[in-house]
């Protein structure tokens, strides 16, 4: 009696179901997972800002005012990372002492960054997430920071600003969406500090692979509740 062949490996017919069932899956798995990644790194970056906006009230309940150089802008006029050495003054307030960039490390404050933490106090422990791999503070390229001036809990955004952040926003929201912002509200954030990166202004190489590299439109106070 003779066996029967057994069917070895799969028919071509075969081979490109299997071909198409994964190519849909990519389709719709790859998307989805790289949308996460993008979300997840966001919200990395805002649980930076808070723990930052968290310790420069610490700072200010313990001084009685704000870092001294927030102090030198008026209320709604953000504070850029790339002027006036804002990048160290911001880390001097916070931590005590001077990154030492390219070398790693901390030093003590120069004579005119002590006005900024006269005690050398440190509020805040920097981890490694929050440095670019260069030694500069994460993002410091796109990086803006306001205060509240005045004390009286609000922090008024400037017209300019309100239509930088709602143009910004324009690449997650709809048209039909923006339009139905109350400006007059949304210009009030009622926040002590905010921290906020609109667009993404990096100028670090692929080389680099820094993890914020790509993401934009990120905010320490809740912007999204004006869209529900």
């Amino acid at each position: 009696m003779k066996k029967k062949n057994k069917k070895n490996g799969f028919s071509l017919i075969e081979l490109l179901v299997v071909i198409s069932i994964l190519a849909i899956l990519a389709a719709v798995v790859v998307p989805s997972v790289a949308g996460f990644l993008g979300t997840s790194e966001k919200v990395k970056m805002q649980a930076i800002f808070r723990t930052w906006v968290t310790q420069i009230v610490q700072f200010k309940s313990h001084y009685g005012y704000f870092p001294p150089f927030l102090l030198q802008y008026s209320e709604g006029e953000p504070v850029s990372f790339l002027v006036d050495d804002v990048e160290s003054k911001f880390i001097a307030s916070l931590k005590g002492k001077v990154k030492v960039i390219g070398e790693g490390g901390w030093s003590v404050m120069s004579d005119d960054l002590t006005s900024q933490n006269p005690k050398a106090l440190e509020f805040h422990a920097f981890s490694e997430d929050e440095f670019e791999k260069n030694g500069h503070i994460v993002a410091y390229e796109s990086l803006k920071v306001l205060v509240d001036y005045d004390g009286d809990g609000v922090i008024n955004l400037p017209p300019d600003l309100v239509d930088e952040i709602l143009n910004s926003l324009a690449s997650d929201h709809s048209p039909e969406e923006l339009s139905q912002i109350n400006r007059e509200e949304f210009a009030r954030v009622h926040e002590k500090v905010i921290f906020f990166i609109t667009s993404n202004e990096s100028s670090s190489s692929a080389e680099d692979d820094n993890w914020y590299s790509s993401i934009e439109n990120v905010f320490s106070w809740n912007v999204e509740k004006y869209f529900n």
